[in-house]
């Protein structure tokens, strides 16, 4: 068995090797840099849908039960109605506030807490009691002027909306300092 001659090596620099290298390495590059911006910001979106998904999927009265917090239990008595702060927690550097509202004589499908600074709302419930959830910035204090709204005199336009004027029934003030919240939960940031 007859084997060839060893390669010399030195022979294949006769060629033009390096610009066929350096073409392929700049393709490979080209390839490696395209194809891992792509797997990065398939990464991304996926990191961001999931994140997205596990935040802001939640109602905001689940958000405001899951938040670091306290549940306060003040209660405040307006014009027949019965309003029952029940959590006070810290949302996204925000204060959630959670309510009842009760009336013992009428339906609570009309009423609703204000609050000055309110930048998200959820309610739910009807009949006899009425939750009110509410998202607000902090205030200096931790001190919060609330009105209890009324749209007793509603008349549904065909889109089904209440266009009627709401009418105060009383103003409180929750202070949450003095219901003992934790100061980390309401200060201002």
């Amino acid at each position: 068995m007859m084997r060839d001659a060893p390669l010399d090596l030195r022979a294949l620099g006769a060629v033009d090797s390096p610009d066929v290298v350096s073409g392929a390495l700049r393709r490979f590059r080209r390839r490696v840099v395209s194809t891992g911006a792509v797997v990065s910001l398939a990464a991304a979106s996926l990191i961001g849908g999931i994140l997205w998904a596990l935040t802001m999927s939640s109602s905001l009265e689940e958000r405001i039960a899951q938040a670091p917090g306290t549940n306060a239990g003040a209660i405040f008595e307006r014009a027949g109605a019965t309003v029952v702060l029940t959590r006070v927690a810290d949302v996204d550097s925000s204060v959630g506030l959670s309510f009842l509202i009760a009336r013992s004589s009428e339906p609570t499908d009309s009423l609703f807490v204000q609050v000055p600074g309110a930048r998200e709302f959820d309610t739910s419930g009807g009949g006899g009691v009425r939750e009110v959830h509410l998202l607000v910035s902090p205030t200096e204090g931790g001190i919060f002027r609330a009105t209890l709204l009324s749209y007793d005199d509603c008349v549904a336009d065909p889109g089904g909306s209440c266009r009627s004027p709401r009418r105060s029934i009383g103003t409180f003030t929750i202070d949450l300092d003095a219901l003992e919240v934790p100061q980390a939960i309401w200060e201002e940031r």
